[in-house]
């Protein structure tokens, strides 16, 4: 709900006395990191008024938005090298900050437009620090504040960046029937329009529609080619990560579950160690590790990765495209692990029936 200026100007003159006694900082919590801040009606205030008290207040935003902006490049440039885990630790410190000067750039009209550069430029990295509705929450902000300017260049990035977003939340797979495919979609007509050329949107729109099939091909690439760059590059690093989950589905595809396992199974160790063991690609781990192990005749071990995928996933919200790819993949294994133990049972039913016969057959040599 919007106020005109007027508006809160009377309701700030209304509270005033109330809040003459109460500090107008405020302490919050996030992630267990302790922050101050002014009080929401203060800021709501110092935004609409155009008296001149206020105008530190104003220039004080522009300066903490630059200084925020500015570190969120530094750490985005530390994110694609060897040292992406720095870079991740150092954001969740700011993280609160970093969200809130990006908020606050795009309501300035001297900072808007480096603001929004600054966020598509970061999307990578903002796709893997923040949940579904952290990104979404931002990114809407950014898109509609990318939409007043003239230019629509901006508008059309943010359009790339929600789209990417949702192809890392639904996987390239599932994400053409979501709504991943009409904002690239949308993005990639716009950028046609405005004679944009070498942009990542039609790779990325290629990527969701599009699966080649050619596994051996794609395995030699990967492991041969861009995963002795990735790690000479990137070293551990999520982007790594991902390649070697998309080697170890390759060669589950291929009928190699052992090599899958290993592959998958350094991608879960990497993301556990960088995103932490509640992050949606580590749930996403989980469960690669847990399908490859059941192609390799493990259920007990796949059923383990399987439920903590689950665990996750559920937890933290993932899409349910992946919650019902889980829960299927634990209810085949289940079955499987019935009939493992019928079949075992029956083994030893008829074991026992062979061994009595033969006792019987020796008592009657004995005493015929």
């Amino acid at each position: 709900m919007s106020c005109s200026p007027m508006r809160i100007i009377s309701i700030f003159n209304y509270y005033s006395t109330i809040l003459n006694n109460i500090p107008l900082v405020q302490q919050d919590d996030d992630d267990n990191r302790l922050y101050y801040s002014l009080h929401p009606l203060v800021q709501a205030f110092c935004k609409s008024s155009r008296d001149d008290t206020c105008t530190g207040y104003n220039s004080a935003i522009r300066l903490f938005s630059q200084h925020y902006l500015s570190l969120l490049q530094r750490l985005n440039d530390d994110f694609i090298s060897t040292d992406c885990k720095i870079a991740i630790d150092k954001y969740h410190i700011s993280k609160t900050n970093i969200c809130h000067a990006l908020l606050a750039s795009t309501e300035d009209d001297l900072l808007k437009s480096y603001g929004l550069s600054v966020s598509t430029e970061a999307v990578n990295f903002l796709a893997k620090v923040l949940n579904m509705d952290e990104f979404m929450s931002l990114y809407s902000q950014c898109l509609r504040a990318a939409d007043t300017l003239t230019d629509k260049t901006l508008y059309s990035e943010c359009l790339v960046s929600i789209g990417f977003k949702q192809l890392c939340y639904y996987g390239y797979n599932d994400a053409y029937r979501t709504d991943a495919k009409r904002s690239l979609q949308e993005a990639h007509e716009l950028q046609n329009d405005l004679l944009i050329s070498d942009t990542e949107c039609l790779g990325h729109c290629k990527l969701a529609m599009f699966t080649s099939g050619k596994y051996r091909a794609a395995v030699n690439i990967w492991q041969n080619i861009c995963l002795v760059r990735y790690r000479e590059l990137l070293g551990t690093h999520p982007f790594t990560a991902s390649l070697l989950h998309y080697i170890g589905d390759a060669y589950q595809k291929l009928d190699d579950p052992r090599r899958a396992v290993a592959f998958k199974k350094e991608s879960l160790a990497m993301r556990k160690f960088l995103l932490g063991d509640d992050h949606l690609d580590t749930a996403r781990a989980y469960y690669g590790v847990g399908c490859a192990l059941g192609a390799l005749g493990s259920t007990e071990d796949a059923l383990e990765n399987l439920n903590r995928a689950r665990e996750v996933q559920v937890r933290f919200i993932a899409s349910k495209q992946d919650i019902n790819k889980t829960e299927q993949e634990i209810n085949r294994l289940r079955g499987r692990e019935k009939n493992e133990g019928r079949v075992a049972m029956s083994d030893v039913t008829n074991n026992c029936t062979f061994q009595t016969q033969v006792r019987c057959n020796w008592t009657q040599c004995c005493y015929s």
